[in-house]
């Protein structure tokens, strides 16, 4: 009798490997891709950036697997955002970032968040520019041709990487001896890579609690909400209570700010110009007008990057005067009397108040009352005259006095008033 296994058999399939647990919190979610983005080369799906097959040369190696650890990081944290939304994932990436930083060698010239943070700010650059240039062609000897996205962001980081061989040659012939090529094959490959590996981890999170954040950055752009709260940061020139700011803090001033800035977007889609104009076109035409410079005043007032909105809204408006201009062509002393107004207009638009002195002509205040001589102080120097130059003249006494009990407030705690030297000349300080 043969014994099944007298016969040489087959080694047995192994298993196939479970899949891991992945966190459902938010936060240890960030500290595994933190983890797994330490070790780099030895862990998935970072040590994924090229295809077995691709070759490159050894100047080629070391930026091209910068770009594509930076694209698949980046690609986490949007994954990361469509279960925890856009203002969530900003503060668990500012989180992932001071873990890096912490992981940094003491001494070291810059930090691995530093570091990082740059990097990831490339990698939205070349996002944004891939985004408005979808549908144009690249021009290649066999013709012009229509290019994936991947192809495009290994242009931007060939041409703006400072390692890359091919750093700011923007003169549009460089010859790339096909790495433009070979690195859109690894930016896709590692792209792939990510996906696989990082969709099941995102997917798993359920829960985000910005309390296990400690850390976060100022935004280069902060909403009027944001700024104040960057304005009593570790400020002495506040009372000690208002001094201390949470993540939780931020969080809830850049979901009021983003609210605003909707809201004005919302309004400035909602006004249009009619093909044909109604009877009274006249007082039509004028309540349009009214409202563009209700929103721009507005726009002003919310802080943060408005400028789509605001070129929206001065190319919605020069129509609006374009059509008011032809209604009124056979009406001279109309034309001289709009032409005008609208010089009125550009003159009042043209004055400076810095993003303080637009915030402080809110009819909903974004700080109480009582901060607005410390928020003052915090601004640069032409702010604090052109704020200074909107005070009625009766007003000028008391804020003076207000000034002087703040700086020495913050003097009896060890404050340095040459901080503030160039704000207190701009006011006219010293007095006689």
């Amino acid at each position: 009798m043969k014994w099944p296994w007298s016969k040489k058999q087959a080694a047995p399939a192994a298993p196939p490997t479970p899949a891991p647990a992945w966190p459902s919190d938010a936060y240890e979610s960030v500290r595994a891709c933190c983890y797994f983005f330490a070790k780099h080369e030895e862990s998935l799906p970072f040590r994924e950036w090229r295809p077995p097959n691709v070759k490159m040369s050894p100047a080629m190696e070391g930026m091209a697997s910068v770009a594509v650890c930076g694209y698949q990081t980046r690609l986490y944290f949007y994954m990361l955002e469509q279960r925890i939304g856009k203002l969530e994932a900003e503060i668990a990436l500012d989180g992932f970032l001071g873990l890096l930083t912490q992981l940094s060698d003491e001494g070291a010239e810059k930090d691995m968040g530093s570091m990082t943070r740059w990097l990831l700010r490339m990698v939205d650059d070349a996002a944004n520019l891939v985004s408005s240039q979808m549908g144009q062609k690249v021009s290649t000897s066999s013709g012009d041709v229509e290019v994936p996205a991947d192809y495009r962001m290994a242009l931007y980081f060939l041409l703006r990487m400072k390692d890359s061989p091919y750093y700011n040659k923007l003169d549009g012939d460089t010859d790339f001896h096909n790495d433009d090529w070979t690195l859109a094959q690894c930016l896709e490959y590692g792209k792939d890579a990510a996906v696989s590996f990082f969709r099941p981890m995102t997917d798993a999170v359920t829960s985000f609690d910005v309390s296990k954040f400690p850390e976060w950055a100022w935004r280069d752009k902060p909403g009027a909400h944001e700024r104040h709260l960057q304005r009593r940061y570790k400020n002495p020139l506040f009372p000690p209570a208002r001094r201390s700011v949470t993540t939780a803090e931020v969080l809830a001033a850049r979901r009021k700010d983003a609210a605003e800035y909707k809201d004005v977007v919302d309004k400035s889609r909602g006004i249009e110009l009619p093909e044909n104009l109604p009877p009274n076109w006249n007082e039509f035409l004028g309540n349009v007008r009214e409202q563009i410079d209700e929103l721009k005043d507005r726009a002003r007032q919310i802080g943060g990057d408005t400028s789509n909105v605001m070129e929206y809204l001065n190319n919605l408006r020069g129509n609006m005067a374009d059509v008011w201009r032809a209604c009124n062509q056979h009406n001279s002393e109309a034309l001289r009397i709009y032409e005008e107004a609208e010089a009125l207009v550009r003159k009042r638009d043209e004055v400076f108040r810095g993003d303080f002195g637009n915030q402080i002509l809110r009819s909903d205040p974004c700080f109480p009352s009582d901060e607005v001589v410390p928020s003052l102080l915090c601004e640069d120097a032409r702010t604090v005259a052109a704020v200074w130059a909107m005070m009625p003249q009766e007003n000028r006494p008391g804020l003076d006095r207000s000034i002087a009990d703040c700086i020495h407030a913050a003097m009896a705690e060890g404050f340095d008033i040459g901080t503030v030297r160039e704000q207190l000349l701009a006011i006219g300080w010293p007095r006689s």
